[in-house]
């Protein structure tokens, strides 16, 4: 099976940016791989990142570096904010 890329550049009005598409596990439409919004923000697997990185999906990371805090979503009801305090 043939996978298919799309990059586009979008421009919209809340911001523009470098849009990495690929054809979906179906192989019918396109999701977002990866956005590179002109201000630096980063999308994955959206195309309006909320933050610098906005990752839709699990980030697995080998190791962390959380300066301050971590904000986290919980079953999308209710918004926790954790200090991250040095060992």
């Amino acid at each position: 099976m043939n996978k298919l890329h799309i990059i586009e550049y979008l421009t919209r009005s809340g911001g523009c940016g470098l849009n990495f598409w690929r054809n979906n596990s179906f192989n019918v439409g396109f999701n977002s791989a990866l956005y590179i919004g002109d201000d630096g923000w980063v999308g994955i697997g959206n195309t309006d990142p909320q933050a610098r990185l906005d990752v839709n999906g699990l980030v697995m990371a080998l190791n962390a570096n959380i300066e301050e805090f971590l904000t986290t979503n919980v079953l999308n009801s209710a918004i926790l904010r954790y200090k991250i305090a040095p060992l």
